[in-house]
């Protein structure tokens, strides 16, 4: 009798993995992923220092890692800009080669 339930369960299972991998199961919807959406107040650099990024099953969830780190390129341009203008560099807010030096 166990015999029987137990063979009547693996041929269903069976049966089951047969009609989905010959695309009779549907398909599965993709969804968004649940990210916070605590809006990003970086403005010094304790805050990103603090910052702490959501967990995935491996690493770090990509779409608020990128997100963040978006934001904080942002504010370095931002901040870069606002020196190069207090230096009187608008037209050469940078060299080539990374220096922030006039040639004299």
């Amino acid at each position: 009798m166990l015999a029987a339930v137990l063979l009547i369960a693996a041929a269903a299972i069976v049966g089951g993995v047969v009609a989905v991998a010959t695309g009779r199961g549907g398909e599965m919807a993709m969804f968004p992923r649940d990210l916070p959406s605590a809006q990003l107040a970086l403005r010094t650099p304790a805050d990103v220092a603090a910052v702490r990024l959501p967990h995935a099953v491996f690493g770090y969830q990509p779409e608020a890692t990128s997100a963040v780190l978006t934001h904080i390129a942002r504010l370095l341009a931002d901040r870069d800009a606002e020196i190069a203008r207090l230096r009187g560099d608008e037209g050469h807010p940078g060299r080539p080669d990374g220096s922030t030096e006039s040639a004299s």
